[in-house]
This record gives structure tokens, sequence and C-alpha cells, in this order.
């Protein structure tokens, strides 16, 4: 009797809890496609190629590749052009003869 509670009040939770993570990842594509191709690197403008809804309907790992790809390209081309990228800088931080 308890197992036959226990799969259906889990099993309930469990697509609860999944369809709640579906709907975050949906809302994070979403508003990370319509952003648009600018801001990310050359490389991941072809991910933008693809139609929304055609985005939306593949397989989880799928949305989740494309999501990861574009936030961390995003995130690449943001600390390129941060002042703190500067090759000088660099160079003279770390490339300078010790006292």
């Amino acid at each position: 009797m308890w197992h036959h509670r226990n799969e259906i009040v889990h099993e309930y939770i469990e697509k609860r809890l999944n369809q709640n993570e579906s709907d975050q990842l949906r809302e994070k594509i979403v508003i990370e496609y319509e952003k648009g191709s600018g801001g990310v690197l050359l490389i991941h403008k072809h991910m933008f190629s693809e139609r929304l809804a055609d985005l939306l309907e593949k397989a989880v790992i799928e949305k989740k590749y494309w999501l990861m790809q574009i936030e961390s390209s995003r995130a690449c081309v943001k600390k390129l052009s941060s002042p703190d990228h500067d090759m000088q800088g660099i160079l003279k931080k770390f490339a300078t003869v010790p006292d």
C-alpha cells in the first residue's frame, strides 16, 4: 500500500519539478533568442539561423546545449571587450623583470 502511495506522490512531485524546470529553460531560451546574435562570438552566430519555434521543440539536452553555448559566448564577448582585457596591461603585470 505504501509503495503504491509513494509512487503516485513522488511521481507527481517529480513531474511538477520537471515542468517547472522546463518552463524556466524555455523562458531563458526565449530571452536569449530575442536578444539576437549581437554580442555573441562569430562562431556562434549561426545558432540563431533556426526559428525559435523549432529550437523549442528540440530535446532538453539540445536546448540546454544551445543555451549554454549562447550564454558562454556572450560572457566571452563581454570579457574580451572589458578594459581589463588589455594585452599591454597583462604584459606589464606578468612579464616584467623581478626586483
